[in-house]
């Protein structure tokens, strides 16, 4: 018996070796990019060096579409006239596998050139390859950037009249304050987003599978945060707002300012409300809400707990011995709207 299952191990290893040499061959015949990126304790492994620059005039542009598979994107601004793109490698890249950059009417192109390749990436989700983006301050136009698998990463201000940020597999950070005209769009199906600071004229964050962690203070007239799984935490929001979570918590450090429902299905809410431009609904299937209110807000309050009841510093009427149905009049008026709703679940409604 040992026998047999060591002939089948060898077999095994033999059809896994010559997989590995057809790969190979295959590799360097057509000159296809096979790549090991290795990073232990977040040091990489692998020298990254310039396999090519170039430069475009932004007269007449309006918008810059920036378009990679599963190259690491890092943006910055700088002073001057041109609009510079700088690719980095681990290996030695082909004309035919670096990026290249077109301009078409208005519109200025950035892609990667050669889609046939092949990554072997360990312990290092964001590849082997980084795309270099140095915007001129001067530009205030349109910006669209996707990636499949690799992280997108702001490490400058931006004014512009629109931003799209998306990544399949990876993560949005961006570490300074982003201006928009318009809209503003961050979307990760597999990765955090992470933003520190927004004002827009509409916004918008969807998280598939990850967190959204707003730093700084969100302002826009429309805002829409939505994971499936992860949390949501927001520091300062100023506007009219949707946010939802399916399985993850949501907390809101000062809600200063809008209208709008708070809902998660999976999760604990706690919101901490500085104001109110009309109303705010809350609503948790499986999970305890906490609610925070300013001394200077008057507001209209009413509860309802499935399972689960109802406490405040307020002077609340209950429906029930249960206290798990409650309403409230507080302040001098004009009243702002509070709902709170919770299936199975706590309510607690405090001054702050």
């Amino acid at each position: 018996m040992n026998r047999k299952l060591k002939i089948i191990s060898l077999i095994a290893w033999l059809v896994l070796a010559i997989i590995l040499v057809f790969i190979l061959v295959n590799s360097i015949s057509s000159k296809t990019n096979l790549g090991f990126n290795i990073n232990f304790n977040g040091k990489e492994l692998t020298n990254m060096t310039v396999q090519k620059e170039d430069s475009i005039s932004l007269d007449g542009c309006n918008n810059i579409k920036v378009n990679f598979s599963s190259e690491e994107i890092k943006l910055v601004t700088i002073d001057d006239e041109d609009f510079k793109v700088t690719e980095l490698s681990s290996k030695d890249l082909s004309d035919d596998e670096k990026f290249t950059m077109t301009k078409n009417g208005d519109t200025i192109t950035v892609q990667k050139n050669n889609f046939n390749t092949i990554h072997f990436n360990f312990f290092n989700d964001s590849g082997f390859r980084e795309i270099q983006l140095f915007l001129p301050k001067k530009y205030v136009k349109a910006l669209n950037i996707e990636t499949s698998s690799g992280d997108i990463n702001i490490a400058s201000p931006l004014s512009l009249s629109d931003v799209d940020l998306k990544v399949s597999s990876g993560h949005i950070n961006c570490s300074d304050n982003i201006q928009t005209v318009d809209k503003a769009s961050f979307k990760s199906t597999s990765g955090d987003i992470k933003l520190n600071g927004l004002s827009a004229k509409e916004s918008s964050f969807n998280a598939s599978s990850g967190r959204i962690k707003l730093d700084g203070t969100i302002n826009s007239e429309k805002n829409q945060v939505k994971t499936t799984s992860g949390d949501i935490n927001i520091n300062e929001l100023k506007s009219d707002y949707n946010i939802t979570a399916s399985s993850g918590r949501i907390k809101i450090q000062s809600l200063l300012l809008g209208s709008g429902t708070i809902d998660s299905t999976s999760g604990d809410i706690n919101v901490n409300y500085k104001g109110i431009s009309d109303h705010s609904n809350i609503k948790c299937s499986s999970g305890s809400v906490r609610a925070t209110i300013d001394k200077s807000i008057s507001f209209d309050f009413e509860g309802n707990c499935t399972s689960g009841s109802i406490n405040s510093n307020f002077g609340l009427s209950y429906k029930n011995k249960k206290e798990n149905e409650a309403t409230g009049k507080f302040g001098d008026g004009p009243y702002k709207k509070i709902s709170i709703n919770t299936t199975s679940g706590d309510i607690s409604v405090k001054n702050n």
